[in-house]
């Protein structure tokens, strides 16, 4: 009797060979997934910290003694299509042991549900400060 050897792939090996490509391909596109929403993020980060130095420079451009008013600031800025809350805080004047009068200056942006960027400065009678990000 003879034997006949056949050559090729049985229906078993194909369908494992196709479910382990599409495991491999839905890892993939989780991958790419997830590393888009970090660039958006990013966007929005970099988007939000140059609107609050646009805010703060608004601020300085304004004379020292009315900074003591209410900022007029805008409540919200669109930014990348995204509508991003803005709060500005002016603390009432105070003085340092030098006797230097300041105002501190805090804008805090929420660009991302969670995610916030603040920038706070000191702006003296006299003259500038530094300001921070955190």
């Amino acid at each position: 009797m003879k034997t006949k050897h056949k050559s090729g792939f049985s229906l078993i090996e194909i369908m494992v060979s196709v479910i382990v490509l599409v495991v491999l391909a839905l890892g993939g596109a989780a991958v790419m997934y997830q590393t888009g929403g970090g660039i958006q993020r990013q966007q929005n980060k970099r988007e939000a910290i140059v609107t609050a130095n646009r805010v703060l420079e608004a601020l300085w451009n304004t004379t020292y003694a009315s900074l003591g008013a209410s900022p007029a600031t805008p409540e919200t800025v669109m930014v990348n299509g995204n509508t991003m809350p803005v709060v500005v805080t002016v603390s009432s004047e105070q003085t340092n042991a030098d006797g230097d009068k300041y105002h501190d200056i805090q804008i805090s942006i929420s660009y991302m549900t969670g995610d916030t960027v603040e920038l706070n400065s000191r702006r003296y009678e006299k003259g500038l400060s530094k300001a921070t990000v955190n």
